[in-house]
């Protein structure tokens, strides 16, 4: 049995079957760090072209009929909880409060040209 790449570094093949395995588990998004440590502006931007390219659009192409499988699961539940709401009864205009601006002028740019 091959080793479990738990730490999202690797081939795209590697990261595909990372991010599989939290798609498995019912997980429906992930965010990776990739501004840490030594990495330099450039092999960010190509990492993430390559992920982009290589790994996202398997993902991608799964979108739709995930989506649609979380809202029908979800459903009953969110009805549920609706049902349960106590609707706030509309503000008449002069119920809703004026907060002052911050500053006495709305300002473009704070330094001189």
């Amino acid at each position: 049995m091959a080793e479990r790449n738990a730490n999202g570094i690797g081939t795209p093949a590697d990261i595909r079957d990372h991010i599989a395995a939290f798609r498995d588990a019912g997980v429906d998004q992930v965010i990776f760090l990739q501004q840490a440590g030594r990495n330099r502006h450039e092999h960010i931007c190509q990492s993430l072209e390559l992920f982009a390219a290589e790994v996202m659009p398997e993902f991608k192409a799964e979108v739709a009929e995930r989506e649609a499988r979380k809202a029908a699961e979800l459903a009953p539940y969110i009805a549920a909880a609706m049902g349960r709401k106590r609707w706030m009864k509309p503000l008449a205009d002069e119920d809703i409060p004026v907060v002052p601006a911050s500053r006495a002028r709305a300002q473009i740019s704070e330094t001189s040209t």
